[in-house]
């Protein structure tokens, strides 16, 4: 299940279908944070700009693509102070990964079944 936040603390469950992934894909999972930055012009660092980060840095790993997102936003700020947590987390989707219900059902096949199966 989705939850998105509402105000300063209810969250509410946001419908979710499920998709296909490509294999390689990149999961980016951010806060607030890391896309209010303004700069000396009192223009946010925003979500496109994030969104080129990673798409720049796509090849490198999850590890270093977030430090790029990190740096890039906090050098875009004209404060010296930060204003709000940034937070980052980075994943790269893995051809081989099994879920775990892939996992689970993967080894109740190979296990003996109790029903003479």
């Amino acid at each position: 299940m989705v939850y998105r936040r509402v105000g300063h603390g209810t969250l509410i469950p946001v419908p979710c279908r499920g998709r296909a992934v490509a294999p390689e894909a990149l999961l980016v999972i951010y806060s607030d944070g890391m896309t209010e930055p303004e700069n000396a012009r009192g223009e946010a660092f925003g979500a496109e700009r994030l969104a080129e980060v990673a798409q720049r840095f796509r090849q490198s790993p999850p590890r270093s693509i977030a430090s790029a997102m990190l740096k890039t936003a906090g050098e875009w700020s004209a404060s010296a102070e930060q204003a709000d947590d940034m937070t980052v987390v980075v994943a790269r989707f893995s051809e081989s990964a099994k879920s775990p219900l892939e996992q689970e059902l993967g080894a109740a096949s190979s296990a003996p079944s109790a029903f003479g199966g």
